[in-house]
């Protein structure tokens, strides 16, 4: 292989590399963002439900909420599908739609993966707090059916972005080719 080829092969080399890297780099950047703003919208939404239960501590102590009216509101206004509340031992103080809860596997909630298989479903747990002494812990079930709909789309359409720009780049690339191999001799 002589000088002018290498000097084709590696720039043809790099500049697949360059598209490569930019179109992968735009898709998990633009997908990672899109995440996060949906995550965003059911962590607001599961701290106004534990915000009102850290208003009502009494509810530890008595095992049970007497008045579940605004509890349901609430639940109703930030698409809650279930609640279950536990206290610091782990023991059941009171529930909302607890058939739900089940057939989603509440207690499995995590921080890496909290989407339901279905996902309509987003599953949060976190702690409740009363005078900086954790009392307990809530499960919520948030609907995610439209925000699951609409996270999948902008994900498929930055997908697609990302592959005209990788393609678009492959036909740079390959005029790139066809034009250094006019210039230089072979």
């Amino acid at each position: 292989m002589n000088k002018p080829q290498k000097i084709q092969l590696r720039l043809t080399i790099q500049s697949t590399a360059f598209f490569i890297i930019i179109a992968g780099l735009i898709y998990f950047y633009f997908s990672q963002k899109f995440e996060e703003q949906v995550l965003d919208k059911f962590k607001f939404k599961s701290e106004i439900m534990t915000s009102f239960l850290e208003t009502n501590p009494q509810v530890f102590e008595d095992s049970q909420i007497e008045d579940k009216t605004q509890l349901m509101q609430l639940m109703m206004l930030n698409d809650v599908s279930y609640l279950v509340i536990e206290d610091s031992k782990g023991n059941l103080v009171d529930a909302v739609n607890l058939d739900i809860a089940e057939y989603y596997l509440y207690a499995s909630a995590d921080d890496t993966d909290n989407l339901s298989l279905d996902e309509s479903v987003y599953k949060v747990v976190l702690p409740v707090t009363f005078n900086e002494h954790t009392v307990g812990k809530v499960y919520l079930g948030l609907k995610a059916g439209m925000a699951a709909t609409e996270l999948k789309g902008k994900k498929l359409s930055t997908a697609l972005f990302s592959l005209s720009i990788l393609l678009a780049g492959i036909i740079f690339t390959y005029f790139q080719y066809r034009f250094i191999k006019l210039i230089l001799p072979n």
